[in-house]
């Protein structure tokens, strides 16, 4: 990847028959226009300013907390442990899946705080993946490119506490690059507060902090066919040829902490999260605070939305109890209600109040007139625009109250989930 910045720091430090080369690079060989690179347009961010409560309707799914392991979200931070158990882990995940918009790249980027030391017996993933369903340290990713504190268990035994560079393909590891030893050439200034005396953050060799609490920024460009890792604003390590990377390239943001036997749990500390695409391909219709829902272009012109619609119905039959139609809820996608009817024969009572319960907001109410002995009662309610649920993996429900008296009660739902 040939960054503007990174060229004219690489004039200053190289030979001048390698600067002539660089120079030549710089511009496109038929035109001999110079060649530029626009500012990645976002695709997905969150800097955490709820006061209270992780953005899982539009930003994250549901944080999985398996064992001892734990998601905690204070304002301006999302903290996830390992817990103190083995096999424990807890587990982030975007609700979207970023597509590679290849030869351009798509950035990944994590404002996390490391724990130092780092712990030998737990670790740690952070970047572009899918997790393994049933994820330990020696067998984490099914596919990714991504930041990895390994522990003893780690597939090819790095030893415990070091931060690398790697990519996952069906499961199998790939070390890209150990970025707990030094990069000859490669160093990071002390950082000082105002009064110029203050250390806020001590200088380093070394591309992973060892004794700081700092936050620090993890980059990573990736096209699919190459990749680019950088801490702090400095590149450290390279994935140069496609076949080194994952096999599904439709990837998560995603971060991991997974205890494997340590007694104490190890924590990550995210303070940002972002997803910049630099193809900037925003030619699209897109929403303003979600900017990864977009609409897509079919062949014939028509819009359709960019992740799949799969409609469901939600229908039940009864008598004399309360009847509940259910839209069933799906993992990492929201369940949408379109509309229901319900009718009721015979008695002489009412099957209401009627609740529509599991909504984004609260739940709807619907009366219904007494039954009569003969006729129907019918209640119908369509909804445009659809109503989504009130988080992701969340059903929602059509119920009707007891009628002891009824012959025959049926309720009918419809939507989609996505």
């Amino acid at each position: 990847m040939k960054k503007l910045w990174l060229i004219a720091a690489l004039l200053i430090a190289v030979p001048a028959a390698a600067q002539q080369a660089l120079q030549q690079n710089s511009y496109l060989p038929i035109t001999g226009g110079l060649r530029t690179e626009g500012v990645p347009v976002a695709k997905f961010v969150d800097t955490f300013n709820s006061p209270t409560t992780l953005d899982t309707t539009g930003n994250w799914a549901t944080p999985t907390q398996n064992g001892t392991g734990t998601a905690t979200y204070t304002q301006g931070q999302e903290i996830l442990s390992s817990g103190t158990t083995n096999g424990s882990y807890a587990l982030l995940t975007s609700q979207a899946n970023f597509q590679i918009n290849s030869p351009a790249f798509l950035i990944f980027r994590g404002a996390i705080n490391f724990q130092t030391p780092e712990s030998t017996a737990n670790c740690k993933q952070i970047g572009l993946f899918i997790a393994a369903s049933t994820p330990t340290c020696a067998a984490p990713v099914t596919d990714g490119i991504l930041f990895e504190v390994t522990a003893a268990t780690t597939s090819g035994n790095p030893g415990g506490g070091k931060l690398q560079a790697v990519a996952y393909a069906s499961g199998a590891r790939t070390l890209l690059a150990d970025l707990s030893i030094p990069i000859s050439g490669v160093s990071w200034a002390p950082i000082f507060s105002p009064d110029g005396v203050t250390l806020v953050c001590p200088g380093r060799t070394i591309p992973q902090p060892q004794t700081d609490t700092c936050p620090h920024i993890l980059d990573i460009w990736f096209n699919g066919n190459s990749a680019e890792f950088d801490v702090d604003f400095k590149p450290v390590a390279f994935m140069l040829n496609g076949s080194l990377g994952p096999n599904n390239n439709a990837l998560q943001w995603s971060a991991m902490t997974i205890n494997t036997g340590g007694a104490a749990a190890s924590t990550l500390k995210i303070n940002q999260a972002s997803v910049g695409d630099e193809g900037r391909n925003s030619n699209k219709f897109c929403d303003a605070i979600y900017p990864f829902r977009c609409l897509n272009v079919t062949a014939n012109g028509a819009l359709v939305p960019s992740v799949p619609l799969s409609p469901i119905t939600g229908n039940a039959t009864g008598t004399t109890g309360a009847v509940v139609g259910t839209l069933a809820a799906a993992a990492g996608k929201f369940t949408y209600i379109c509309g229901f009817n319900i009718s009721t024969i015979g008695g002489t009572a009412a099957s209401s109040p009627i609740t529509v319960a599991g909504i984004v907001g609260s739940s709807q109410v619907y009366q219904t007139p007494v039954n009569a002995a003969t006729g129907q009662i019918l209640v119908s309610q369509s909804f445009t625009p659809c109503i989504p649920s009130s988080a992701v993996n969340t059903a929602i429900t059509v119920t009707t109250t007891a009628n002891g008296t009824a012959t025959a009660v049926d309720v009918n739902s419809w939507g989609f989930q996505q």
